[in-house]
């Protein structure tokens, strides 16, 4: 279980970083009461060079959430692992195979949170379906989305990634501003490129 590693210190958080390896909720498949009890016993933001696991949780629940964070450690970028060091040479050992190279993103995307406000008497839920129907509908956004949204409060948190290229701002928000008998106020509460 989560709660046994004291994450208030880095040992604690190298603990949690294997637990959560390969996960994205400390329970089940969407986010919990355990997840925002975790999440709080944080001194500061993970390093994700130290803890890359803890990091990529903790930036997903700062964004499921609406919490800001504040300078995240940068993602350091994938190196590709340096070649062997060249053999003996003997007539009859074969020189060594060289190292695989490791396989490059091809395309830059981002993270993004957002917060929508239905308007009194309009399902939450059936409010997000038609927002993640009508954005999934723009191809050119390349858009992942989180399948899971947290309703709070009567608000939708939700996250996704999306091509760093995409005007998202002004672009993909308006498709929600056009839901507006449905969406009483709508915002981006986190943007992160993601290397």
């Amino acid at each position: 279980m989560a709660s046994k590693f004291d994450v208030s210190n880095e040992k604690g958080v190298t603990g949690f970083d294997g637990f959560i390896a390969t996960k994205s909720y400390v329970e089940g498949w969407s986010i919990s009461d355990a997840d925002s009890a975790v999440f709080a016993k944080f001194a500061s933001v993970p390093d994700a060079t130290k803890t890359p696991h803890a990091y990529r949780w903790y930036i997903h629940i700062a964004a499921l959430t609406g919490q800001t964070v504040s300078e995240p450690t940068p993602v350091p970028a994938v190196a590709t692992p340096p070649a062997p060091a060249p053999a003996p040479k003997k007539e009859e050992a074969p020189a060594p195979a060289p190292a695989p190279a490791v396989e490059e993103l091809d395309e830059e995307r981002r993270m993004v949170a957002i917060m929508v406000k239905p308007v009194a008497g309009v399902d939450p839920e059936g409010l997000y379906k038609k927002i993640t129907e009508t954005i999934k509908s723009q191809p050119q956004y390349k858009l992942k989305w989180d399948e899971k949204c947290k309703v709070d409060g009567g608000k939708i948190y939700a996250s996704f990634t999306i091509a760093l290229e995409a005007d998202f701002d002004e672009e993909v928000m308006e498709y929600i501003e056009y839901m507006e008998d449905e969406v009483a106020d709508q915002q981006i509460t986190y943007q992160a490129a993601m290397e």
